[in-house]
C-alpha cells in the first residue's frame, strides 16, 4: 500500500517483489511507470493504469516519453481529446517519430473526429464552412492531409524509423494510392531502417492486397534475410526500440508461412514456421501455422 492523494490505495505489485522495492524502482525511472500501467491495463484495470501514468506525469512533468505513453493509454480507453492534448505536450517538449506517428494514427481514427489539427488545416485551406459533401467533392480529406504532414515530420526527424513507413504506407494503401505506397516502402528499404521488418511487412501487404502473391513472397523472404543480417551484424541492441524491431520479424515469418501454405508450398511453409518458432519461441500464430502445415 502507498499513499496517494492522502488516500490509501492498494497497488498490484509483480509476484515475488516487495511493494517498497517496486515503488522505489518505479519512482527512479519514468519508463517503469509505463510498464506498470501496461500490466494494469492488461489485467483489466484501465482506470488504475491511467492513475499510475498521471502520477508519473506529476513526478516527471517534462518527460516526453511519459506524456506519449499517457496519450496512448487515453486513446486506448477512448479519451481521444485527452490523448491529443498529451501527444501535443510530448511533441512540444521533444519531437520524436513515435509520438508523431501516434498522433497521425489518432487523426486517422474514424472514432476521433473533430481534431484541432484538422480544423487548423481547414482554416489554412479556407474551407472551414464547407460541408463534408463539398469537401469530398473537392477531394479534401482533412484528417488524411493532417496525418500526412505528421508522417512527413516523423521521417524528417528520423528517416530510419521503420514503423513510420509502415503506418504511412498503410494509410496510402487504404486510400488506394498504390504507386505512392510502393515508392514510400522502397524509400524505407533504401534508408536501411533500424526496424526493417516493419517496412518489408508493410510493402508485402500492398502486393497481397492486389493479388501479387509471388512478389509479396519475394519481399517477405528478402525482409527476413535483412533481419538475419542485421542480427548477425549486431545491429539490434537491447534498447526497447531495437527489441521491438527484432520481435516484429515474427509477422514476416507468419505472413510468409501463410502465403507459402496457401500457395500449396507446404514444405516451404513448414520450414518458415519452424524458423520463426526457433527465433521467437512459442508464438501462438506461428504454432498454429505449423499445425496447419501438418494437417495438409
Amino acid at each position: 500500500r502507498i499513499e496517494t492523494n492522502n488516500n490509501k490505495q492498494q497497488q498490484h505489485v509483480p509476484a515475488g517483489m516487495r511493494t517498497s522495492d517496486y515503488e522505489n524502482d518505479v519512482a527512479g525511472d519514468g519508463r517503469m511507470y509505463n510498464a506498470w500501467a501496461n500490466l494494469e491495463f492488461k489485467a483489466g484495470r484501465p482506470t488504475e493504469a491511467c492513475r499510475i501514468l498521471k502520477r508519473a506525469i506529476s513526478q516527471f512533468p517534462n518527460d516526453s516519453y511519459i506524456l506519449h505513453a499517457a496519450g496512448k493509454m487515453d486513446e486506448r480507453i477512448g479519451n481521444y481529446e485527452g490523448a491529443r492534448i498529451l501527444y501535443g505536450k510530448s511533441l512540444r517538449i521533444s519531437p520524436s517519430a513515435p509520438a508523431l506517428v501516434a498522433y497521425a494514427l489518432l487523426e486517422l481514427n474514424p472514432n476521433a473526429n473533430g481534431t484541432s489539427l484538422a480544423n487548423e488545416l481547414a482554416h489554412k485551406l479556407d474551407i472551414t464552412n464547407c460541408t463534408n459533401a463539398k469537401k469530398e467533392k473537392m477531394g479534401v480529406d482533412l484528417n488524411f492531409e493532417t496525418a500526412k504532414r505528421l508522417f512527413n515530420k516523423a521521417l524528417l526527424i528520423d528517416p530510419k524509423h521503420g514503423p513510420t513507413y509502415n503506418a504511412y504506407g498503410a494509410a496510402l494503401l487504404d486510400r488506394n494510392q498504390i504507386s505512392k505506397a510502393r515508392k514510400l516502402y522502397e524509400r524505407g528499404i533504401n534508408a536501411n531502417c533500424s526496424d526493417p521488418a516493419s517496412v518489408y511487412h508493410g510493402y508485402a501487404k500492398v502486393e497481397i492486397a492486389f493479388g501479387n502473391i509471388d512478389k509479396a513472397i519475394r519481399i517477405l523472404r528478402k525482409g527476413l534475410e535483412v533481419v538475419d543480417q542485421a542480427e548477425r551484424g549486431g545491429k539490434f541492441g537491447n534498447s526497447c526500440h531495437e527489441t521491438k524491431g527484432r520481435d516484429r520479424s515474427k509477422f514476416l515469418f507468419h505472413s510468409l508461412g501463410m502465403l507459402e501454405l496457401n500457395s500449396n508450398h507446404v514444405v516451404a511453409a513448414h520450414k518458415v514456421f519452424e524458423r520463426g518458432i526457433a527465433r521467437h519461441g512459442n508464438s501462438s500464430q506461428l504454432l498454429l501455422g505449423l499445425a496447419l502445415c501438418d494437417v495438409r
